[in-house]
């Protein structure tokens, strides 16, 4: 499918194979795009090659999964197939990720995301995400029938890298640079509220959004607090 550009005006320097939109402008194509105030796509040899976007908001649906992420500044690479390579959020940064498992919802001053596609796919998916500047990163499992419901997860540092499971739908690796702080979160009665510090922290995470493995490394206060 192609691209699909729109905006209130459109300027196009065809020496310099960029295309200026302005004072709104969309950029679409499949189960991506890219939605901001004014805008500036460079294109190489015809095809997109970067879109730098102001008060940008981008998308990346697949199968299964949805991810949206913007801030105040939006730089956005694509790879010859045309999907997201990468992406830049600057200001304001936020990042969401949804899926069957649950949904994760990432804030910071900067967030830095890399993707992959597949051979033969129409779209690429999120491989890592790095935020940087009073990063959080609020975890919600989804409800699983059956099962009593799991605690939310609120992590917070100056930096946190996310690591996401092949195909991009669940994480499979949280973990921070600097000193953090994990709050567990009761969502059912009788569950503990539960908050952890440390100077570095690594989560890691079995399918369905389930916390495997928690390790903390230095200075580190656990406190419990009961129903």
């Amino acid at each position: 499918e192609g691209l699909r550009i729109r905006a209130g005006e459109l300027r196009y320097w065809e020496a310099d194979q960029r295309v200026e939109l302005k004072p709104w402008s969309s950029v679409e194509r499949e189960g991506q795009g890219i939605r901001a105030a004014s805008s500036t796509v460079y294109l190489e040899q015809g095809k997109l090659k970067r879109i730098e976007a102001q008060q940008g908001q981008g998308w990346n649906r697949g199968a299964g999964r949805e991810v949206r992420f913007g801030g105040e500044q939006l730089e956005v690479d694509f790879t010859e197939q045309k999907t997201v390579a990468r992406a830049a959020a600057i200001g304001q940064a936020e990042l969401t990720s949804q899926s069957a498992s649950g949904v994760t919802r990432v804030t910071g001053k900067r967030i830095d995301l890399e993707f992959v596609t597949p051979p033969g796919a129409a779209e690429s998916q999120l491989s890592t995400a790095g935020v940087s500047e009073q990063a959080r990163v609020e975890s919600v499992p989804a409800a699983q029938q059956g099962r009593p419901p799991q605690e939310t997860r609120v992590l917070t540092a100056e930096f946190v890298k996310l690591t996401m499971m092949p195909g991009g739908e669940e994480v499979q690796n949280i973990e921070t640079a600097s000193a953090g702080r994990l709050e567990l979160l009761p969502q059912q009665p009788g569950q503990w509220k539960r908050a952890l510090t440390a100077e570095r922290i690594v989560a890691q995470y079995a399918p369905g959004s389930r916390l495997e493995m928690l390790r903390a490394f230095g200075k580190i206060h656990l406190r419990s607090d009961p129903p």
